[in-house]
C-alpha cells in the first residue's frame, strides 16, 4: 500500500508531529507547496517520494500540468539555500497566530474554536442561517467565506457553518473589519426568514 501524504499547510504549525513520510519513507509520497506557507505567487509543488516512484510521478505530472515556470524553481531553490524560506515560513507562523487570537477574540461570542497554527477556522452559523445564504449574505457585505459543504466527507449530514480564511493577503485592520461584518451578519436574520 502506498502512501499520499498531502501537507500543504504543515509548515505552518511548529508542534506538528513528524510526517508519516519520516515513518514509512519507502512507501510514502510526500506533496507539499510553497503558496500557502511562502508567497501566494510562488505556485511550486513539492514531492519526496522512494526513487522506485519516480517514473510514475514523473508521468502523472506530464499528463496533468504544464510546465512550471523556471524562474519560479530558482527562487524556490535559492530561498531554501539561504535560509529565507525559513524565515517567511516564521514571520508566517507568527502572522497566523496573531490574525488567530484577533479572531477568536472577535467571533468568541458565535463559539469559534480558532487552532493557532491554523490559517483558517469554522464558524458555526446559528438558524435560521443556511450555509448558502450566509455564504451569499458575507458575499453582498464584501466578505468571502466558504460554504461547509465543500468540506463535509459525506452528503448525508449538512454542514452548518463556513470556513473563514485568515491568510488572505489583506491587512490587519481589513480582515478586522471583515470578521466583524461577519458578527454582525451572523445577529440578523436571513432575507425571507420569518425570525
Amino acid at each position: 500500500v502506498w502512501v499520499l501524504e498531502d501537507d500543504p499547510l504543515g509548515p505552518l504549525d511548529a508542534r506538528r508531529p513528524e510526517p508519516v513520510a519520516a515513518l514509512l519513507p519507502d512507501r510514502t509520497c510526500y506533496v507539499t507547496s510553497t503558496a500557502k506557507v511562502l508567497a501566494l505567487g510562488l505556485r511550486i509543488g513539492v514531492v519526496a517520494a522512494p526513487e522506485g516512484a519516480y517514473p510514475d510521478l514523473a508521468a502523472a505530472v506530464r499528463a496533468t500540468t504544464w510546465l512550471t515556470a523556471p524562474l519560479l524553481g530558482e527562487v524556490f531553490t535559492r530561498w531554501v539555500d539561504d535560509g529565507v524560506a525559513d524565515r517567511i515560513v516564521a514571520a508566517r507562523r507568527a502572522a497566523v497566530q496573531s490574525r488567530n487570537a484577533m479572531a477568536a477574540e472577535i467571533l468568541a461570542g458565535p463559539g469559534v474554536h480558532a487552532d493557532p497554527a491554523a490559517p483558517h477556522l469554522w464558524l458555526p452559523l446559528p438558524e435560521p442561517w443556511g450555509v448558502g445564504q450566509f455564504t451569499a449574505a458575507a458575499r453582498d457585505t464584501g466578505v468571502l467565506v466558504s460554504p461547509g459543504d465543500e468540506y463535509i466527507t459525506s452528503r448525508r449530514q449538512a454542514a452548518f457553518g463556513v470556513r473563514v480564511g485568515l491568510n488572505a493577503d489583506i491587512d490587519d485592520d481589513m480582515l478586522r473589519r471583515a470578521l466583524l461584518s461577519l458578527v454582525s451578519l451572523i445577529h440578523t436574520s436571513p432575507r425571507g426568514s420569518n425570525g
